[in-house]
Protein backbone atom coordinates (compact mmCIF):
# COMPACT_ATOMS: atom_id res chain seq x y z
CA UNK A 1 0.00 0.00 0.00
CA UNK A 2 1.73 3.20 -1.20
CA UNK A 3 -0.22 5.37 1.27
CA UNK A 4 1.47 3.50 4.13
CA UNK A 5 5.01 3.23 2.70
CA UNK A 6 6.43 6.35 4.38
CA UNK A 7 4.87 5.35 7.69
CA UNK A 8 6.38 1.87 7.50
CA UNK A 9 9.79 3.30 6.57
CA UNK A 10 9.72 5.88 9.36
CA UNK A 11 8.62 3.35 11.96
CA UNK A 12 11.63 1.15 11.15
CA UNK A 13 14.27 3.91 11.23
CA UNK A 14 16.47 4.03 14.29
CA UNK A 15 18.72 6.90 15.38
CA UNK A 16 21.61 4.85 13.98
CA UNK A 17 20.15 5.29 10.47
CA UNK A 18 21.58 8.83 10.62
CA UNK A 19 25.12 7.45 10.88
CA UNK A 20 27.49 9.52 12.99
CA UNK A 21 24.84 12.17 13.58
CA UNK A 22 22.57 9.48 15.02
CA UNK A 23 25.39 8.28 17.25
CA UNK A 24 25.99 11.84 18.44
CA UNK A 25 22.28 12.25 19.18
CA UNK A 26 22.36 9.16 21.37
CA UNK A 27 25.58 9.97 23.29
CA UNK A 28 24.53 13.56 24.07
CA UNK A 29 24.01 14.30 27.77
CA UNK A 30 20.25 14.80 27.44
CA UNK A 31 17.40 15.19 24.95
CA UNK A 32 17.85 18.95 24.60
CA UNK A 33 21.53 18.48 23.68
CA UNK A 34 20.55 15.66 21.32
CA UNK A 35 18.27 17.89 19.29
CA UNK A 36 20.66 20.85 19.54
CA UNK A 37 23.39 18.86 17.80
CA UNK A 38 20.85 17.69 15.22
CA UNK A 39 19.82 21.31 14.64
CA UNK A 40 23.39 22.60 14.43
CA UNK A 41 24.60 19.96 11.99
CA UNK A 42 21.57 18.95 9.91
CA UNK A 43 23.07 20.75 6.92
CA UNK A 44 25.75 18.06 6.78
CA UNK A 45 23.02 15.53 5.87
CA UNK A 46 20.10 17.45 4.40
CA UNK A 47 20.79 20.80 2.78
CA UNK A 48 17.11 21.25 1.90
CA UNK A 49 15.87 21.47 5.49
CA UNK A 50 16.71 23.45 8.61
CA UNK A 51 15.82 22.59 12.20
CA UNK A 52 14.87 25.39 14.58
CA UNK A 53 14.62 24.72 18.30
CA UNK A 54 12.52 26.83 20.64
CA UNK A 55 12.69 25.97 24.33
CA UNK A 56 10.27 27.59 26.75
CA UNK A 57 8.55 26.83 30.05
CA UNK A 58 6.22 24.26 28.45
CA UNK A 59 8.94 22.35 26.61
CA UNK A 60 10.70 22.20 23.28
CA UNK A 61 9.36 22.86 19.81
CA UNK A 62 11.36 21.45 16.91
CA UNK A 63 10.40 23.22 13.70
CA UNK A 64 11.46 21.89 10.32
CA UNK A 65 11.93 24.71 7.81
CA UNK A 66 11.90 23.58 4.18
CA UNK A 67 14.58 25.50 2.29
CA UNK A 68 13.23 24.25 -1.04
CA UNK A 69 9.79 23.19 -2.16
CA UNK A 70 9.54 19.46 -1.46
CA UNK A 71 6.59 19.23 -3.82
CA UNK A 72 4.97 15.81 -4.10
CA UNK A 73 7.53 14.31 -1.68
CA UNK A 74 6.64 16.60 1.24
CA UNK A 75 4.16 14.30 2.95
CA UNK A 76 6.42 11.27 2.53
CA UNK A 77 9.46 13.08 3.91
CA UNK A 78 7.64 14.69 6.85
CA UNK A 79 6.01 11.41 7.89
CA UNK A 80 9.37 9.62 7.81
CA UNK A 81 11.11 12.47 9.66
CA UNK A 82 8.46 12.70 12.39
CA UNK A 83 8.56 8.96 13.00
CA UNK A 84 12.36 9.06 13.16
CA UNK A 85 12.14 11.81 15.81
CA UNK A 86 9.57 9.74 17.71
CA UNK A 87 11.98 6.77 17.58
CA UNK A 88 14.84 8.96 18.84
CA UNK A 89 12.74 10.24 21.75
CA UNK A 90 11.69 6.72 22.66
CA UNK A 91 15.28 5.44 22.47
CA UNK A 92 16.46 8.24 24.77
CA UNK A 93 13.62 7.95 27.29
CA UNK A 94 12.75 4.25 27.18
CA UNK A 95 9.05 5.20 27.08
CA UNK A 96 6.49 5.80 24.36
CA UNK A 97 6.19 9.41 23.19
CA UNK A 98 2.51 10.03 23.99
CA UNK A 99 2.64 13.51 25.55
CA UNK A 100 3.67 15.62 22.57
CA UNK A 101 2.09 16.87 19.37
CA UNK A 102 2.98 16.39 15.72
CA UNK A 103 2.11 19.44 13.62
CA UNK A 104 1.93 18.78 9.90
CA UNK A 105 2.34 21.51 7.25
CA UNK A 106 -0.37 20.10 4.99
CA UNK A 107 -4.08 19.39 5.27
CA UNK A 108 -5.44 16.13 6.62
CA UNK A 109 -4.07 13.52 4.19
CA UNK A 110 -5.91 10.62 2.57
CA UNK A 111 -4.05 8.19 4.85
CA UNK A 112 -4.86 10.07 8.09
CA UNK A 113 -6.67 7.03 9.56
CA UNK A 114 -3.33 5.18 9.50
CA UNK A 115 -1.64 7.84 11.65
CA UNK A 116 -3.03 6.46 14.91
CA UNK A 117 -1.21 3.17 14.17
CA UNK A 118 2.15 4.95 13.90
CA UNK A 119 2.18 8.28 15.76
CA UNK A 120 1.80 7.94 19.51
CA UNK A 121 1.09 11.63 20.14
CA UNK A 122 -1.79 13.62 18.64
CA UNK A 123 -1.48 15.19 15.19
CA UNK A 124 -2.70 18.52 13.84
CA UNK A 125 -2.73 19.63 10.21
CA UNK A 126 -2.51 22.78 8.13
CA UNK A 127 0.36 24.35 10.07
CA UNK A 128 2.77 26.84 8.48
CA UNK A 129 5.75 24.55 9.13
CA UNK A 130 6.23 20.97 10.23
CA UNK A 131 6.95 20.90 13.95
CA UNK A 132 6.92 18.66 16.99
CA UNK A 133 6.01 19.86 20.46
CA UNK A 134 7.89 17.98 23.18
CA UNK A 135 6.89 18.50 26.83
CA UNK A 136 9.48 19.93 29.22
CA UNK A 137 9.75 16.71 31.24
CA UNK A 138 11.54 15.09 28.29
CA UNK A 139 14.28 17.75 28.19
CA UNK A 140 15.31 16.88 31.73
CA UNK A 141 15.80 13.17 31.06
CA UNK A 142 19.46 12.17 30.89
CA UNK A 143 20.49 10.00 27.95
CA UNK A 144 21.19 6.41 29.03
CA UNK A 145 23.82 6.30 26.26
CA UNK A 146 25.74 9.44 27.27
CA UNK A 147 29.48 9.22 26.67
CA UNK A 148 31.33 12.50 27.28
CA UNK A 149 34.40 11.56 25.19
CA UNK A 150 32.35 10.47 22.18
CA UNK A 151 30.06 13.50 22.59
CA UNK A 152 33.01 15.93 22.47
CA UNK A 153 34.55 14.02 19.55
CA UNK A 154 31.38 14.26 17.46
CA UNK A 155 30.99 17.97 18.20
CA UNK A 156 34.58 18.63 17.08
CA UNK A 157 34.27 16.44 13.98
CA UNK A 158 30.98 17.99 12.84
CA UNK A 159 32.29 21.50 13.43
CA UNK A 160 35.32 20.74 11.23
CA UNK A 161 33.05 19.24 8.54
CA UNK A 162 30.76 22.27 8.65
CA UNK A 163 33.73 24.63 8.34
CA UNK A 164 34.96 22.63 5.35
CA UNK A 165 31.50 22.85 3.79
CA UNK A 166 31.39 26.64 4.20
CA UNK A 167 34.84 26.97 2.64
CA UNK A 168 33.72 24.80 -0.29
CA UNK A 169 30.70 27.02 -1.03
CA UNK A 170 33.02 29.47 -2.80
CA UNK A 171 34.19 26.67 -5.10
CA UNK A 172 31.19 25.47 -7.16
CA UNK A 173 32.67 22.15 -8.33
CA UNK A 174 33.91 21.27 -4.84
CA UNK A 175 30.49 22.12 -3.43
CA UNK A 176 28.87 19.89 -6.05
CA UNK A 177 31.15 16.97 -5.13
CA UNK A 178 30.56 17.53 -1.38
CA UNK A 179 26.79 17.61 -1.92
CA UNK A 180 26.98 14.42 -3.96
CA UNK A 181 29.07 12.61 -1.34
CA UNK A 182 26.80 13.73 1.51
CA UNK A 183 23.75 12.48 -0.39
CA UNK A 184 25.24 9.02 -0.95
CA UNK A 185 24.42 6.30 1.60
Amino acid sequence: NHEELSLKVGKKLSPMSLGELGNAILVAPNMLDSFAIASNFTSLHATYMELKLIANSSGLTITFIEKVDLGATQQFQIEVLFLLVQNILEALTGTQFTDGEFRFPYGSPANVKLYENYFRSPASFGQKHASIQIPKLYSEIQSPFHDSVAWKGYQDKFTAQLNQLFEAKDKPFTKHVNDFLRASP
